[in-house]
């Protein structure tokens, strides 16, 4: 929905609203919200997009005044009319002529923690699990230690940028610029066209933090041309680099691995804690190839395997951002990656990385 669309239908559902109110002895138009800056298409099934934020709550916190507390983590839902507002009709606020606002709002992929849990904590969530705490702008996250539960148990967090009003009498649609706080790891192997077939023993990343505690003293100011994550996360990384996550297959049940990134069957998926990397972050692969001559020849699969030290490549792994590893699989295996914004979902390559 564009936005002239949606300030239309904002204009119209305030001037019900307000009509409703004046019937009660009210006066005042209600504070509204909208969302915007996510990206459109899925990148895993545990992450975030602008469509599937619909289905979820938001948690708004506002200030009036600088110092006023106005709301406190109020539950806001999205309405058929392209519109967020309270859940409860007792949260909602108007605007008053003369007075100053700032808001943000902050959403989950699992609400665990979200409404009830705002303290910080000695013990940290469980694992995968996620804590927040002051108001939204510290959390204690525990990624999945594993791959068992696949891209679908991992945690993704959102944290829209500051929408700052000067005057109440101006009465905007507040607009809550969600970004990523966490990192998005993509791994894809690919194949050459001319080859006759390959499939994935295995796809192994290991030697990289799971768990870390996350503070954003203040968000980043809304943008109306904002197109990468900048709301500025300090990162305290829990535990050890022991994350461990592994797809695997075998020649009898192969994973495939075909000449198209996004559609081959040969890819892995995490979302994970912000991190520099050391020495431990590899990337091992595991692969067989048909290296059978002419299409009339009985299948002859040879297996190969490869790893990469990841510490000097696309270093380090930055919040709100993918990091892109694409392995392109010919008369060896090669290796390229690059980082781009969370909120982009075309897929690019970038810097070549070491070949083997």
């Amino acid at each position: 929905m564009n936005s002239k669309c949606c300030t239309y239908i904002w204009l119209l559902f305030s001037a019900l609203f307000l009509c409703s109110c004046e019937k009660n002895g009210e006066e005042g138009y209600p504070i509204l919200f909208a969302t915007e800056g996510l990206e459109t298409e899925t990148f895993s099934k545990a992450s975030i997009t602008q469509e599937t934020l619909n289905g979820r709550t938001i948690y708004v916190h506002g200030r009036r005044n600088t110092s006023e507390v106005l709301l406190q983590n109020v539950p806001i839902r999205h309405n058929t009319n392209g519109i967020w507002y309270p859940d409860s009709p007792a949260d909602t606020k108007k605007w008053v002529n003369g007075s100053s606002y700032l808001f943000r709002g902050m959403a989950c992929s699992s609400d665990i923690g979200i409404s009830t849990n705002l303290s910080s904590s000695s013990s940290g969530p469980a694992t995968p699990g996620i804590e927040v705490f002051n108001s939204g702008l510290g959390i204690w996250v525990n990624e999945p230690e594993n791959y068992s539960g696949g891209e679908a148990s991992m945690i993704d967090y959102l944290l829209s940028r500051s929408f700052s009003v000067a005057d109440g009498k101006n009465r905007p649609l507040v607009k809550l610029q969600m970004e990523h706080a966490l990192t998005a790891v993509d791994i894809y192997v690919i194949k050459a066209e001319a080859m006759y077939g390959a499939c994935i023993e295995s796809i192994k990343l290991s030697g990289i933090y799971n768990s870390a505690r996350m503070t954003c003293a203040s968000p980043a100011a809304y943008s109306s041309s904002a197109s990468e994550a900048l709301n500025p996360w300090t990162v305290s990384l829990e535990g050890d680099r022991d994350a461990s996550y592994i797809l695997s297959g075998t020649l009898e049940s192969q994973v495939p691995i075909t000449n198209d990134a996004p559609t081959t069957g040969a890819k892995m998926k995490i979302i994970t804690v912000p991190q520099p990397l050391v020495g431990s972050a590899v990337l091992e692969v595991k692969y067989w190839i048909n290296e059978k001559t002419v299409s009339s020849d009985p299948d002859n699969y040879v297996k190969y395997e490869e790893s990469f030290a990841l510490i000097d490549h696309l270093n380090p792994w930055p919040s709100g951002h993918r990091v892109i590893y694409t392995l392109k699989v010919d008369s060896g295996i090669h290796l390229t990656g690059t980082i781009v914004p969370w909120n982009d979902i075309d897929y690019i390559e970038g810097t070549i990385l070491p070949a083997v």
